[in-house]
């Protein structure tokens, strides 16, 4: 059976433990350093109310601090997901750039064989094909160019918010 002393201390480690995992490590290691219990076989209603007394303690913020030191953590995290997420789904931009491009390259390649055997209908449908697959490789390449400038603007967002 465990010390009644030991289920104190347990209390006190678990409410550190959610402190860290709600508030940030940060907060926790430079506020709230960890105390060791002094051992007790006894289990008293006083011990009881100053390990509530300090759970409070853990669980109130003070009316100092900024959003920016509360939120730091979780914005950082924002920053860096956002930005690694935007520069994948720009590099798959990429790609599919590359894929209209050698969609446009082969209706391009159609309309020059209709020119040669003068099949207006089909000419005038490659060309249609064509145009809209420029339109793709156009629409493709601007979605990159612009995700690959978000990823920088919330990478370099990430990287100054270490600094504060």
């Amino acid at each position: 059976m465990q010390k009644k002393s030991g289920i104190i201390g347990e209390c006190l480690r678990i409410s550190a433990f959610l402190l860290v995992c709600f508030c940030g490590y940060s907060m926790a290691q430079d506020d709230f350093p960890y105390i060791e219990p002094e051992p007790s076989s006894v289990v008293s209603k006083d011990n009881l109310d100053s390990a509530y007394a300090v759970s409070k303690k853990f669980a109130t913020k003070s009316a100092s601090e900024t959003w920016w030191s509360r939120n730091k953590n979780i914005m950082r995290t924002i920053f860096f997901v956002v930005a690694g997420s935007s520069a994948g789904i720009a590099i798959w931009q990429n790609s599919e750039a590359g894929n209209e491009k050698d969609n446009a390259a082969i209706w391009y390649n159609n309309a020059q064989l209709y020119v040669v055997d003068q099949n207006m209908p089909k000419y005038r449908q490659s060309v249609i094909g064509y145009n809209k697959t420029v339109d793709n490789v156009s629409f493709h390449e601007n979605m990159r160019n612009g995700l690959y400038v978000g990823a920088g603007i919330l990478g370099i967002a990430g990287i100054v918010s270490l600094c504060f």
